[in-house]
């Protein structure tokens, strides 16, 4: 019959794939073991030969592999046999508590944050098993900082290891008083600054020099092939090479004029200059909060907010309102209102911290947390609920952020009459009646 005849082949062929599969089964497992035997040079072959497409036997490998202290190669066999949580829980443990391992890996262990963030964004969370496990292992790695290693030093370290991005966006998080907070901004930013500059990146360099409030002279002293002999016919004098900009250029000839030609006053015999940025290791390695903070912006597919917000506040509280802010600056217009809600109220609760621990705050006083408020609440696309967000803010101050607010939701004459009564400044008042009547006139021509 040959119906039968096809089920009969059909089960021959079956049983010979069987058969095959398990023979590459016996030479790749085998072949793992020649690699691996005691004496052998780890060269690199046998995590070589892992990576690629095996069918060595999970349970023979991982004993041999165990047995040999060859950790690296292990995570591999795990990895390629899609069991993700053996490897993730091998990756913590190698990190956490290297020496509970027999053979233990070599010290310093390699074994770090890092190389577990590394196997989380290149697994992905494109299952819910998957999502679950970045969740799960996504704890040690954002908790592990904050319980060993206080915020300052982290920050100091990232300088050394010149990661200054990194260092920025952790300063964002200290709870020092406004001064020392400040203080430790500058110069992250000045630090930068002269990093930059030395890799020729002057427009970048610029930029942080005037956020770290570093003196004009002291960036005049950087450029001595741009000091004329005299003060004449500055305008004329050749700008080639040193890809500053005209502007910066002529900003900086301003200042050579008002400030003198010699070295004290030019901060040439000051001391300060490139060799200002401290030494120390230039080790690319990260902090394990900035790597979880990395990991949580980077996993694709993103992750929900309402799931992934709610886990960051838990486990690294002060890494929330970064996290929220990047997750808002990269993808604002397609995240729900309410997230933009959050982080006004995540401002407003730390900005009204400081204003209750600081005694000599006034409404004039601007800190950069305070800015950070002041600029979301008059972005150019808001999406926050002004009128709910507005019945959240105290009445006894934060005249500046709820007059914002009155204006967001049309109520014009509040807004005056705080500018007026509560700030006494009729020229504030006066600066909004203009910007809200070129506004009139721009929607009145747009409508047309």
């Amino acid at each position: 019959v040959p119906e039968e005849a096809e089920v009969e082949k059909q089960e021959s062929s079956d049983v010979n794939n069987e058969e095959d599969a398990k023979l590459r089964g016996v030479v790749d497992t085998a072949i793992l073991r020649a690699m691996i035997v005691p004496g052998a040079v780890n060269d690199g072959a046998a995590l070589k030969f892992l990576q690629e497409p095996n069918s060595v036997d999970v349970a023979q490998g991982e004993e041999t592999l165990l047995k040999h202290g060859r950790h690296h190669e292990l995570v591999e066999l795990y990895r390629c046999n899609e069991l993700h949580w053996s490897a993730l829980s091998l990756l913590q443990q190698l990190a956490e508590s290297p020496h509970e391992l027999d053979p233990p890996p070599p010290h310093p262990s390699p074994f770090t944050a890092a190389t577990t963030v590394d196997y989380l964004l290149l697994m992905g969370a494109g299952t819910k098993v998957k999502r679950d496990l970045v969740l799960q292992f996504s704890q040690w790695v954002l908790v592990s900082d904050a319980e060993q290693v206080p915020l300052a030093k982290q920050i100091d370290d990232l300088a050394r290891a010149r990661e200054f991005e990194e260092a920025l966006t952790l300063c964002d998080m200290l709870k020092e008083s406004d001064d020392l907070k400040k203080a430790k901004v500058e110069s992250m930013h000045r630090q930068f600054a002269y990093s930059l500059f030395e890799k020729n990146e002057h427009p970048d360099a610029m930029s942080h020099f005037s956020l770290a409030n570093v003196s004009p002279l002291e960036v005049l002293a950087l450029f001595p092939s741009l000091l004329p002999s005299s003060g004449e016919n500055l305008e004329a004098e050749a700008i080639d090479g040193e890809g500053i900009g005209r502007d910066v250029y002529l900003a900086l000839l301003q200042v050579y004029l008002e400030g003198g030609t010699d070295e004290y006053s030019m901060g040439l015999g000051s001391g300060r200059g490139l060799e200002a940025i401290e030494g120390g290791a230039r080790s690319s390695k990260k902090t394990a909060l900035v790597q979880g903070l990395e990991l949580m912006t980077g996993i694709r597919p993103r992750l929900p907010l309402d799931v992934a917000l709610p886990h960051v506040q838990e486990f690294a509280k002060d890494l929330a309102v970064v996290y929220l802010e990047k997750e808002l600056s990269a993808h604002g217009d397609i995240i729900a209102p309410s997230f933009h809600n959050e982080l006004v109220q995540m401002y407003l609760e730390l900005v009204i911290r400081e204003r209750n621990s600081q005694l000599n705050w006034t409404e004039e006083t601007v800190t950069p947390l305070r800015k950070k408020l002041l600029d979301f609440l008059q972005g150019p696309s808001p999406r926050f609920n002004p009128e709910r967000m507005l019945s959240r803010f105290p009445v006894d101050g934060l005249y500046k952020e709820r007059a914002l607010l009155l204006s967001r939701i049309q109520r014009h004459k509040s807004a005056l009459f705080i500018y007026v009564h509560k700030l006494n400044s009729p020229k504030l008042a006066e600066e909004y009646c203009h910007r809200v009547y070129a506004q009139a006139v721009t929607a009145a021509q747009n409508s047309e």
